[in-house]
C-alpha cells in the first residue's frame, strides 16, 4: 500500500512538474512579447516617428506563428515539449537585442518581427504547451489547461509596471535587454522542467497518415468550422483591444505608470477568471459558459466605446475584456480535445491556430489603422463588440452539435 502511495504520489509531483514548466513555457515566449509590446509603442514612435500602425504590425508575428502551426501540431505529437522551449528561449533573448539596438530605419524592426514570426514564436507556440497538458491531465483537464495559459498574464502582471519603470527610468532600450535576460532564464528553468515530459509514444493512431486522415475528418465536421469562427472573431476582437490598452488608457487621461499598474491588476482578474472558467468546464455545460464569456466581452467592448467615459467605467469594461480573453484561450484547448480526441489534438489545434493566429493579426493591426484613420480606438471598439457576439453564439451553437456519425476521434 505505501508503495502504491509512493508511485501515486511521485505521479503527482511528476504532473505538477509538467505543468510548471508550461506555464513558464508559455508565459516566457510569444506571450511576453505580445503582451509587454504596447509599452514600447509610444517611446517608438516618438523616437523614430514612426506611425502607430506601422509599429502595431508587430502583431503579424501571431501570423507567422500561425501559418507554421499546423507543421508545429504535428512535431509537437512526435517531439518533446523541451526541445522547442530551448528555440524559443535563445529566438526571443536575441530578437529582444536586435530590438535594443535598432537606429530607425522600419524595415529593421520589420525584419526583427519576421525572424520573431517564423522561428522564435512557433517555438513557443500555446498548441505545444497544451499538448503536454491535455496528454498528461484528464479528469481535471480544463483546470490544468487555465493554470497552463496563466503563465503569460501572471508574468505579465509582475512585469507590466516593472517593464514601465525601467523604460521611464532608462529608457526603452534597455526594457528590451531586460526582457531578452529574462526570455533566457525563464526559457532555462522551463527546459529543464519539460525534460521530464517524455515526448508522445508513436503508434499506428498517431502515424503521420492517420493524422492528416484525422484532419480532413475534423475539416468535415461542422463543430469545427464554428469553433474557427469563435477564435477568428473573438481572437480579432481581443487581442486587438488588448495590444492597444497601453496607449488608449495614456489617451484616456491615465499617466503611464498608472495604467501599467492597472495592466497588472487586469492581469490578476485575467488569471482568477481563467482558472475559476477551467475549473467550471470540468463541471457543468461549456457551450452556455462560452457564449456568457463572449458576452461579457461586449460589454466591455461597449463601455470602452463610451465618450468620455469615467475611470472607473473604463477599468470594469476592461476587466470584463480581460475575463472573455482569458476564457477564449482556455476554449481552444478544452473544445479541440473534447470534440476530436487527444491522439491527434496537434494537428487538428494546429490548423484551428493557423485560423486563429490570423485574425489575431489583422485585429492588432486594424485597431492601429482605425486609430490613425479616426484620431481615437472608438470604432474600433463598436467592431470588436459586433465580432464578440459572433463568437459567442458561434461556440454555443458548436456545444449544440452531435459528432458524425462516421467519425474516428482518434481516442
Amino acid at each position: 500500500m505505501n508503495h502504491i502511495e509512493a508511485q501515486a504520489g511521485a505521479g503527482r509531483l511528476r504532473q505538477i512538474g509538467i505543468l510548471v514548466g508550461a506555464t513558464l513555457g508559455w508565459g516566457g515566449g510569444v506571450a511576453m512579447f505580445v503582451l509587454l509590446g504596447g509599452l514600447f509603442i509610444a517611446p517608438l514612435e516618438a523616437a523614430f516617428l514612426w506611425r502607430r500602425g506601422d509599429i502595431a504590425l508587430s502583431s503579424f508575428i501571431l501570423l507567422g506563428m500561425g501559418l507554421m502551426a499546423p507543421l508545429i501540431g504535428v512535431a509537437a505529437d512526435r517531439i518533446g515539449a523541451h526541445i522547442f522551449v530551448g528555440v524559443g528561449a535563445i529566438g526571443f533573448a536575441c530578437a529582444y537585442v536586435a530590438l535594443a539596438t535598432m537606429n530607425g530605419e522600419l524595415w529593421r524592426y520589420l525584419a526583427i518581427l519576421g525572424f520573431v514570426a517564423l522561428i522564435a514564436a512557433p517555438a513557443t507556440s500555446p498548441l505545444i504547451y497544451s499538448r503536454v497538458v491535455v496528454a498528461h491531465f484528464t479528469k481535471t483537464r480544463g483546470l490544468a489547461l487555465s493554470i497552463c495559459l496563466s503563465g503569460s498574464t501572471a508574468l505579465a502582471a509582475l512585469m507590466l509596471p516593472l517593464t514601465q519603470y525601467v523604460i521611464a527610468s532608462f529608457g526603452w532600450r534597455a526594457g528590451y535587454y531586460m526582457l531578452a535576460g529574462l526570455a533566457l532564464m525563464i526559457g532555462a528553468i522551463s527546459f529543464v522542467l519539460l525534460r521530464k515530459a517524455a515526448p508522445p509514444r508513436q503508434t499506428e493512431a498517431s502515424s503521420g497518415a492517420s493524422k492528416w486522415g484525422a484532419l480532413a475528418r475534423a475539416l468535415g465536421d461542422a463543430r469545427f468550422w464554428l469553433l474557427a469562427l469563435c477564435f477568428a472573431s473573438g481572437g480579432c476582437a481581443l487581442v486587438g483591444v488588448s495590444a492597444h490598452t497601453q496607449p488608449f488608457l495614456t489617451e484616456s487621461g491615465f499617466d503611464p505608470m498608472r495604467a501599467a499598474w492597472l495592466g497588472s491588476l487586469l492581469g490578476v482578474v485575467m488569471i482568477v477568471a481563467r482558472v475559476t472558467v477551467g475549473a467550471l468546464l470540468d463541471v457543468m455545460e461549456p457551450g452556455w459558459l462560452g457564449l456568457t464569456a463572449f458576452l461579457a466581452a461586449v460589454l466591455g467592448c461597449l463601455g470602452l466605446a463610451w465618450p468620455q467615459a469615467p475611470a472607473l467605467a473604463i477599468i470594469v469594461a476592461l476587466a470584463l475584456i480581460a475575463c472573455a480573453q482569458s476564457a477564449e484561450s482556455d476554449f481552444l484547448g478544452f473544445f479541440t480535445a473534447r470534440y476530436f480526441g487527444v491522439a491527434h489534438f496537434g494537428v487538428i489545434s494546429g490548423a484551428l491556430s493557423l485560423i486563429f493566429a490570423v485574425f489575431v493579426a489583422l485585429g492588432g493591426v486594424i485597431a492601429g489603422r482605425m486609430h490613425d484613420t479616426f484620431g481615437d480606438y472608438r470604432a474600433f471598439f463598436y467592431l470588436a463588440a459586433i465580432l464578440c457576439s459572433l463568437a459567442g453564439v458561434a461556440l454555443f451553437a458548436s456545444a449544440r452539435l452531435k459528432a458524425p456519425e462516421v467519425r474516428n476521434s482518434g481516442q
